[in-house]
């Protein structure tokens, strides 16, 4: 059997609103926020009900950046791209 390590989690149904992406894992979760300056990220083990926004708390900036790496990495795999256009 295949467990996964994280989820991935988008919310883009309506262009004119707010755009989310979140990743997910055993142990923490971080909400990215397109557009905006600011994010969401919970330890999940310490604050299940995620009380705590630890996303400006510079003791958890690797795991920020290695959630974020997460969901760039999510992006590269998934997303649609657009055709590459050669001019002469």
């Amino acid at each position: 059997n295949y467990i996964r390590e994280d989820v991935l989690i988008e919310a883009m149904d309506d262009p004119h609103k707010l755009r989310a992406k979140t990743v997910v894992t055993e142990s923490h979760k971080l909400t990215w926020y397109a557009g905006q300056a600011y994010g969401e990220l919970y330890d999940l083990t310490l604050d299940p009900r995620e009380k705590r926004n630890l996303w400006l708390d510079p003791e958890h900036a690797g795991v920020k950046a290695h959630l974020l790496e997460r969901m760039l990495d999510y992006a590269e795999r998934i997303e649609p791209r657009q055709p590459r256009l050669v001019y002469a």
